[in-house]
């Protein structure tokens, strides 16, 4: 929703395509960062949802988009990346904690490189 919304309001200048991504960022952003609610989502998911956000982030800039973001990145290599490999193990969900008997899924390995990827580039932007 956020996505489409922001798509939307950069395709039709119209400020309530806008107004309603960044109302959706918002609530969604309370949601999903509660507990561990981000952390047990698929991370997948959490892959289109901060490319989401950094592409409304794009033409309404709020640091909490990045933050987040930074925090799921932070966190799930802290917790769930395998140090021997360097591959990330979630559990059969495809989220939540580590889980050393579940296969290193492709899915997983490509989610979680374009989290960190997405982030470097994020990251790299606002420095200059």
């Amino acid at each position: 929703m956020i996505g489409t919304a922001t798509a939307l309001y950069r395709g039709t200048g119209d400020a309530a395509y806008l107004r309603t991504a960044v109302e959706d960022a918002r609530g969604s952003l309370a949601y999903w960062t509660e507990g561990s609610r981000l952390h047990d989502q698929p991370a997948v998911f959490n892959a289109f949802y901060f490319k989401d956000l950094l592409d409304l982030d794009a033409v309404r800039p709020d640091p909490a988009y990045l933050r987040a973001m930074s925090a799921y990145a932070d966190s799930t290599y802290g917790s769930n990346r395998d140090p021997a490999t360097g591959l990330f193990r979630f559990q059969p969900s495809n989220g939540g904690d580590y889980d050393p008997a579940a296969p290193a899924a492709t899915l997983n390995q490509s989610a979680m490189v374009q989290i960190f990827a997405t982030l470097a580039d994020a990251t790299h932007h606002r420095s200059h």
